[in-house]
């Protein structure tokens, strides 16, 4: 006998969650009732008992759905062919990117941490959620430790202190936006934990240079390891009946970015970049085949020259 639910019975739990996330939005744990629920669902009181009883278990089946597409997200970064630093700062970029396009998202899991600690079974739920976690980042953190590239003695809590981090900015930031620079915040906790997870050598330096793709220190305005992965694909491979590749094209792009957010003429780039010429030739050839818009749209990020001549 089958026991699964009807397409019927999904689609209106489906429809009974999507309602009762947009009250707890509004109206969060403490002031959310069933029957606004139901009224925002477009269903009567009793229908919303057949299928969820109690509030209590309505909110456990928003938190199912909330973990659902979290570990989603966090399986997708664990899939990525990257370095292990590379990953650890997905998880961070992961995290400013949901702060910044859905906060609602957080704001319902923030609120739902503080009646944890007077209901029971959302406590529970909530220690599941942060277990799934913190064993996700410590599978990039075992790769690390494996490849060399973390020190096993520092890894231990690193996953406690990598949430508590990016958690604490959530808060803050959800409390008063204006105060708060998520770029920068993020970026301080990406070295935070880069730096504790080489025990305070200088790997963790070397680590974040390697990661914006050269030998150098980083600027600001570099790519993000999201970024890089999103416009990645429209470079295609060198053409054929040459000498292979050897120009790092995330560095064309980052000087790129450096003169947009400067405004600088071209050879006033940072002689760290390659060279300007070859910046400026690429900057003709992407601008004339249509990459440089493409990557744009992408980023969200005019790089169309208007400043100064070479």
């Amino acid at each position: 006998m089958n026991s699964s639910p009807s397409q019927e019975t999904l689609l209106a739990q489906q429809n009974i969650l999507r309602a009762a996330q947009q009250v707890l939005a509004r109206k969060k744990v403490s002031g959310t009732r069933m029957r606004e629920i139901a009224r925002s669902a477009g269903i009567s009181l009793g229908t919303l008992h057949y299928y969820y009883p109690s509030k209590t278990g309505l909110f456990l089946a928003v938190l199912d759905e909330m973990q659902k597409y979290f570990e989603m997200r966090q399986k997708q970064l664990i899939s990525h062919d990257l370095d292990p630093a590379g990953k650890i700062r997905l998880f961070s970029d992961q995290q400013q990117q949901l702060l910044v396009e859905i906060p609602q998202v957080e704001e319902i899991f923030l609120d739902f941490w503080g009646h944890a600690m007077v209901d029971p079974e959302v406590h529970d739920k909530i220690l599941s959620m942060y277990a799934a976690w913190r064993r996700d980042i410590h599978l990039a953190i075992d790769q690390g430790i494996e490849s060399g590239d973390f020190d096993p003695d520092c890894a231990g809590v690193a996953p406690d202190l990598f949430i508590a981090l990016m958690e604490g900015i959530a808060l803050q930031y959800l409390l008063d936006k204006p105060q708060i620079d998520l770029e920068t915040a993020f970026e301080a906790v990406n070295q935070v934990m880069m730096n504790w997870l080489s025990c305070g050598s200088t790997h963790a330096v070397s680590q974040e240079q390697q990661e914006a793709g050269s030998d150098r220190e980083p600027y600001p305005s570099d790519l993000s390891e999201t970024q890089w992965l999103q416009i990645a694909s429209l470079f295609g491979p060198a053409k054929g009946g040459g000498r292979p590749r050897t120009t790092d094209l995330r560095e064309i792009i980052n000087a790129l970015l450096y003169k947009v957010t400067c405004n600088c003429s071209w050879r006033m780039l940072p002689h760290d970049f390659s060279g300007w010429q070859t910046v400026y030739a690429y900057d003709r050839t992407w601008s004339a085949d249509g990459t440089l818009e493409k990557i744009g749209l992408v980023l969200g990020i005019d790089l169309v020259h208007k400043g100064k001549d070479a």
